[in-house]
């Protein structure tokens, strides 16, 4: 879970592969995919930082291992509730499509669900809601960020293959 929540596709697979499971909860019902989900404007923040991280990769990794889309937590929010609280951040809207398009996702958002919200008016340097995957050509990792980030770094654009 804690790999999920820091975006870290990659120390997921590895701990899928060990042999979590990607279903499991804890005492308060999260999953992995809940935990993906929750702290999506401290991931905008590790991005802006150079900090390579990628919540869609897990969340796609995740439903692929068969983290369960519809389930609830204790309080009943589900990882879809999460990201439509949260749609000021670029990766909200990735994570919330991969998880709508999930086989059993047939879940109706939570009836008190907040309305998306628009960007604030005066919008971080980070924000970008056209925010792309881009590779840092230093190490290798793959990066979602703005255009403007990814320019200042030396990030090369990845195209739609994702390679």
């Amino acid at each position: 879970m804690l790999a999920a929540n820091n975006g870290r596709a990659d120390l997921c697979a590895r701990l899928l592969d060990a042999g979590a499971r990607a279903a499991s909860t804890d005492g308060a019902g999260l999953t992995a995919l809940h935990s993906a989900c929750v702290d999506l404007g401290l991931v905008a923040e590790k991005v802006e930082e150079g900090i390579a991280c990628d919540p869609a990769a897990v969340v796609a990794l995740l439903l692929a291992r068969g983290a369960p889309a519809a389930a609830e937590t204790a309080d009943g929010r589900t990882a879809l509730a999460l990201c439509q609280e949260q749609a000021q951040h670029a990766c909200a809207r990735a994570c919330a499509d991969l998880i709508e398009a999930a086989p059993g996702a047939a879940c109706a958002p939570p009836a008190q669900a907040p309305p998306a919200q628009a960007p604030p008016a005066q919008a971080p340097s980070w924000y970008n809601k056209r925010a792309r995957a881009y590779r840092d050509p230093a190490t290798g990792d793959r990066v979602i960020c703005s255009d403007e980030y990814a320019q200042r770094k030396g990030l090369v654009a990845l195209d739609d293959t994702g390679s």
